[in-house]
């Protein structure tokens, strides 16, 4: 009785060890900024001025989400945005005018980057979720997957981006 006691307990303990540590990178995911001192983005808008562009920049936190319009082609680059979404994230976790956007659609994210002082090409790199996207840094296109479209039927995804480094202008680097 007192030797199957203790196997219960090793078992309880060790269930606990297995789930604790394969929640170590959601834990270290939620406290990643606090962690490692990363900027976060706020309002749509992020400060990389004391970050170091040596290293990958996660670019998380409030963007600006601009529903059913592609603002790099519609002429809407001034427009206000009609919400802001925590990235990473789904937007159909939101709601425009009283309803929740549905999962299928299309919209624009935008994030304003401020104070990047790098001479080299840069590029952003989206990891693959099954979406089609096209990504522009100071107005000139850096990545893609997919096809993307108005059309829902049209829209088409594919595992692997297209990636085109981009030298940053000088305005871009002085904000």
């Amino acid at each position: 009785m007192n030797g199957s006691k203790h196997v219960r307990t090793h078992i309880i303990l060790g269930l606990v060890f297995v789930i604790m540590f394969a929640h170590l990178p959601v834990i270290y995911t939620l406290l990643y900024h606090d962690l490692t001192k990363a900027p976060l983005a706020f309002d749509g808008e992020i400060n990389l001025k004391d970050d170091s562009p040596a290293r990958t920049i996660v670019l998380d936190g409030k963007w600006e989400f601009y529903w059913k319009s592609f603002i790099s082609t519609d002429q809407k680059k001034e427009a206000k945005p009609d919400i802001l979404i925590d990235m990473p994230g789904y937007w159909s976790r939101y709601r425009l005018n009283g309803d929740y956007l549905p999962a299928g659609g299309y919209g624009s994210y935008r994030l304003t980057m401020k104070g990047l002082d790098y001479a080299d090409p840069v590029t952003v790199f989206i990891p693959d979720f099954a979406s089609a996207y096209r990504v522009f840094i100071d107005g000139t296109l850096t990545s893609e997957s997919g096809e993307i479209s108005d059309d829902y039927m049209r829209i088409h995804t594919v595992p692997r981006p297209k990636l085109y480094p981009v030298t940053l202008s000088g305005s871009y680097m002085s904000r």
